[in-house]
């Protein structure tokens, strides 16, 4: 597809038993107001979607050099989306996750097998944010194109 983006993602949440299932999505490439502000607003991605096996709802928008997604979880723990890889083994994870002052951060990590992950030395986010809203754990963030593929 010429002039877009087509990405693999893998979500996973709190508390879901369930394998986290992979889902692809095609962008077109288009000058975007996305950016990671703590405010999903209606206009500010291209894509909108939920992934039916988590309930979580999917924003995105690709410009030239950055893929930038929103994630809204049906719930209050972590929220995760893995980028690269059909499983979490080989993905590049974003995982929103209480820092230990009790506020919402975002962590890139990467998968090392099924059930393992660990963080990266240094992140490839360009902007991130995560958040809770009515009982929702939300998160924002860019990535460069080069790493979302």
């Amino acid at each position: 597809m010429r002039g877009a983006v087509v990405f693999g993602a893998v979500l996973a949440i709190a508390g879901l038993g369930l394998p986290a299932q992979p889902l692809e999505i095609k962008l077109k490439v288009i000058p975007s107001q996305a950016k990671a502000d703590g405010k999903i607003e209606p206009e500010e991605y291209a894509f909108i979607g939920k992934d039916p096996a988590t309930g979580i709802e999917i924003m995105a928008s690709a410009d030239s050099a950055f893929l930038h997604l929103a994630l809204r979880s049906p719930g209050s723990g972590w929220l995760a989306m893995g980028l690269g890889a059909a499983g979490m083994k080989g993905s590049l994870m974003s995982i929103a996750v209480k820092d230990g002052r009790g506020g919402w951060m975002v962590e890139q990590h990467v998968g090392r097998s099924l059930y393992r992950h660990s963080r990266v030395e240094r992140s490839n986010l360009a902007s991130s944010i995560a958040w809770q809203e009515s009982g929702r754990t939300c998160m924002e963030f860019s990535i460069p194109l080069k790493y979302s593929r």
